[in-house]
């Protein structure tokens, strides 16, 4: 209970001697001023006060008008930063387009890149279908008559002809042929 009395104490100290004094001063030379040598307090501390954003909100008063000049620095200053942007953003954009260009030079070269292997692909399945029915039909022939029509063929029919037969029957055809075009095609793998 004494520490609560010492503090009540201490603070009502405070209060009679340094803040009443205090009000009964600055009220006593604002009624100086104001009557005494004409100066004009009341005007001055409530302009003072409606300056302050916080007491014009309060008080419902509009925001204090800023200056046109300070305006006008602002607007341009803004301006600047967004002109600075948007030369930002055209020289992201040329970029982006740029790649965007190159892309499609490589996708449209990878397509006919893959066109070309189509093409290819498909002369391949169709020249191995083509050997599998030439095959059959040099192992029904004699070997000298098919050794024969065989050498008069391009090297790719050959191998290809040859390689879709059986050993047995390519070992046959490929005795029968010249010696050095016989050697040919077993380099090839035949």
């Amino acid at each position: 209970m004494e520490v609560k009395d010492k503090s009540v104490r201490s603070v009502s100290w405070l209060f009679y001697t340094i803040v009443l004094p205090l009000i009964f001063f600055v009220v006593f030379m604002a009624l100086v001023l104001q009557f005494v040598f004409g100066f004009n307090v009341t005007q001055r501390v409530s302009s003072w006060f409606t300056q302050m954003p916080i007491v014009r909100h309060v008080i419902g008063l509009p925001p204090t008008p800023v200056a046109v000049p300070l305006q006008v620095a602002a607007l341009k200053h803004e301006m600047s930063t967004v002109t600075a942007q948007a030369t930002i953003l055209t020289h992201k954009l040329l970029l982006a387009q740029s790649q965007l260009a190159t892309a499609d030079q490589q996708l449209a070269a990878a397509q006919r890149q893959a066109r070309s292997a189509e093409r290819k692909l498909h002369e391949v399945l169709h020249t191995v279908a083509s050997a599998k029915q030439s095959a059959s039909i040099y192992t029904n022939l004699p070997p000298d008559q098919a050794a024969l029509i065989l050498e008069k063929q391009s090297f790719l029919v050959q191998v290809a002809v040859l390689q879709a037969m059986d050993p047995a029957d390519q070992a046959t055809i490929i005795s029968k042929m010249p010696v050095g075009a016989a050697a040919k095609l077993l380099q090839a793998g035949v």
